[in-house]
């Protein structure tokens, strides 16, 4: 069995799906990388934040956000259910 992706997939970035799985893979890398930026002008929330997002969350985030839109480009042939 061969896959196939869609057959818009050059368009898949205008799918909401698609738009959510990258936003999931960039959150979390975005909001650690802003509290380092903001650490001398809030250093009370840029050490929460920094904290509480450890690398292994950031890197699991990103690769989930990556096999999502993956798994949205690739075709899924299901079978046809009868119609009643």
């Amino acid at each position: 069995m061969r896959m196939q992706l869609i057959d818009d997939w050059k368009g898949a970035w205008r799918l909401w799906s698609v738009r959510w799985a990258a936003a999931l893979a960039m959150l979390p890398e975005l909001l650690y990388q802003l509290a380092v930026a903001l650490g001398e002008v809030m250093p009370a929330l840029s050490a929460v934040v920094v904290d509480n997002l450890p690398p292994w969350l950031r890197a699991t985030m990103a690769v989930l956000g990556v096999i999502g839109v993956a798994a949205r480009l690739v075709r899924q042939n299901l079978p046809r259910t009868p119609q009643a």
